[in-house]
């Protein structure tokens, strides 16, 4: 029989933090519905965004501030909004920018987590319309 133990920080590589990450009572990931996980999406680059419409990396931080470090964590979580942090390979590719796509997100889901790495991907094209009869894509 083959067996692994893996021991590793939940916040490393692409992640998913649920509500409960900053708000006591919040959601945990076994809580979160798989439908919320996969849908429609828009991938934009805001910091690159920001820069231009705010006047460069000055203006960002004028709007940020570092008092501001945690103001997705604070501001959207209570509203049960969560984030995927730290994603990586071909997300900043042209093809993908400022357009519709299918996002997907699926976090390796345990009882009573806050947080949890995930893989994340993305589809170019349109989420399928739900058929009116049997409410299925």
């Amino acid at each position: 029989m083959n067996a692994q133990y893996i021991q590793t920080p939940k916040h490393m590589d692409a992640d998913l933090d649920a509500p409960r990450h900053f708000v006591t009572a919040g959601r945990t990931i076994d809580e979160i519905l798989v439908d919320w996980l996969c849908g429609p999406g828009v991938i934009v680059d805001g910091a690159r965004q920001a820069e231009e419409r705010f006047g460069g990396p000055e203006g960002v931080r004028r709007l940020f501030p570092d008092s501001a470090y945690q103001l997705t964590h604070n501001a959207l979580f209570p509203k049960d909004c969560m984030h995927i942090e730290n994603l990586g390979g071909e997300i900043d590719a042209p093809e993908l920018q400022n357009r519709r796509c299918i996002v997907g997100c699926f976090p390796w889901k345990f009882r009573g987590g806050e947080a949890a790495f995930a893989r994340a991907v993305t589809f170019v094209g349109e989420w399928p319309a739900e058929d009116g009869k049997t409410g299925r894509r």
